[in-house]
Order: structure tokens, then C-alpha cells, then sequence
């Protein structure tokens, strides 16, 4: 579980990285394509807002889990207490 959410927290940041660092004004002005719809000028950029909110909810859910994960798992490996008597 532990690499799948990894490998999926990475992806899902590497997307929003991608994404921020382009230039978004510019690029909004002649149409882009943002997750795998394609945008014109006559659209409003709400929706390009609401898809990075959405990105950035699930990456946000993504890394608490595999945090959680991390915590919980610690706990598993140590020894119980009096062990080694």
C-alpha cells in the first residue's frame, strides 16, 4: 500500500507542478487543454480553477494517507515492551 501511495502522490503533484509553472494566463487566451478537455477564450477559467482544486483535494487526501500510513506502521515494527528480558 505503502508504494502505491507514493508513486500516487508523486504523480498527482508532478501534474499539479506541470500545470502551475506553465503560464496560465498566456496560454488560457488561445485555448488549451486542461485534463482532457479542451478549453477556448469563450469559456470562463472557473473551471480550470475547480480542476486544480480537485487536483490539489485529492493530492492533499493522497499525502495524509500515506502519512497515516507511515505513522501507523512505525508502531507495528517496534518490539513489545519487556521483549527483551
Amino acid at each position: 500500500m505503502k508504494t502505491f501511495l507514493i508513486s500516487a502522490v508523486i504523480l498527482v503533484f508532478v501534474i499539479l507542478l506541470i500545470i502551475f509553472f506553465q503560464n496560465f494566463l498566456n496560454t488560457y487566451q488561445y485555448g488549451i487543454s486542461m485534463l482532457f478537455y479542451s478549453s477556448s477564450q469563450q469559456d470562463s477559467p472557473v473551471l480550470a480553477i475547480i480542476a486544480l482544486s480537485g487536483l490539489g483535494f485529492i493530492a492533499g487526501v493522497l499525502s495524509t494517507m500515506l502519512m497515516m500510513n507511515i505513522i501507523n506502521s512505525s508502531k507495528d515494527e517496534e518490539a513489545p515492551g519487556g521483549s527483551n528480558w
